[in-house]
């Protein structure tokens, strides 16, 4: 599941519900040009994306409320390995990649409500792990969108604004000094039709990303970057359900 399509995934199990509360992102400056770092907006954009992806690794942790629905994240990224463990709603589900191979694991909501899978075969696979290799597929769903923003370089998909793009004035994101990044949320990636993203940046030191802000009609989402180089310690569950053979015929 891709890091910044919480909030999407929110809004379409909400009902279109509206306004999700959360901190409220400091305005974008109408210049793009320096604050106190001294950095462009698409300077300061590509040193982030830079340093998030000389990590090693990071924690990220999302969280979406709209309405009294409240969706959540927790997820450990490493250059080649990634786990991702979600809830939204009543669906809860995790996400694993270690070796170039994707494994899902979820309870019967999820299975159905995300992956697309049958009511039958979803009951039968609750809290089994299913294996997605390359160019696998199974329900309604992918190797690529198993994979998609679980490892450094799919996050860095996830949260590569477009233009254009502007600086925030300087200003405090989880305890430490900001600067934020605004533009528009990366399309296709399942944000909605004029999702709106702030990718707030460390403002001394590396320059870090600390929280990423997407803002759509329904509501906001936020994510928290933080203990970044601690060593992962993913390994392959055992014995997993090889998706291939879910998509063969007679499987739902």
């Amino acid at each position: 599941m891709p890091v910044a399509t919480l909030a999407a995934v929110t809004a379409c199990t909400s009902g279109g519900s509206t306004g999700a509360k959360g901190t409220r992102p400091a305005q974008p400056s109408a210049a793009t040009s320096a604050t106190g770092t001294g950095q462009h907006a698409s300077a300061m954009l590509a040193s982030a994306l830079a340093a998030l992806r000389a990590g090693p690794s990071v924690h990220i942790h999302g969280a979406t409320k709209s309405s009294g629905h409240v969706s959540a994240l927790s997820q450990d990224s490493g250059a080649d390995a990634g786990r991702q463990t979600f809830t939204i709603g009543s669906e809860h589900a995790t996400v694993l990649v270690v070796g170039g191979v994707g494994y899902i694991k979820g309870n019967a909501a999820a299975l159905t409500g995300f992956f697309g899978f049958s009511a039958a075969l979803a009951t039968r696979l609750a809290g089994r792990w299913i294996s997605f290799h390359p160019g696998d597929s199974a329900g309604g769903t992918d190797y690529q969108a198993v994979t998609a923003g679980v490892t450094l370089a799919g996050v860095d998909d996830e949260i590569r604004l477009t233009g254009p793009l502007t600086l925030t004035a300087p200003t405090a994101a989880a305890g430490q000094p900001v600067v934020g990044v605004h533009g528009h949320a990366p399309a296709g990636n399942g944000n909605p039709p004029g999702a709106t993203g702030t990718l707030y940046v460390a403002s001394s030191g590396r320059l870090l990303p600390v929280t990423f802000q997407v803002k759509a009609a329904v509501g906001q989402t936020i994510y928290t970057f933080s203990r970044w180089g601690e060593a992962l310690h993913l390994t392959a569950p055992p014995n997993p359900i090889p998706a291939a053979s879910l998509s063969s015929p007679g499987q739902g």
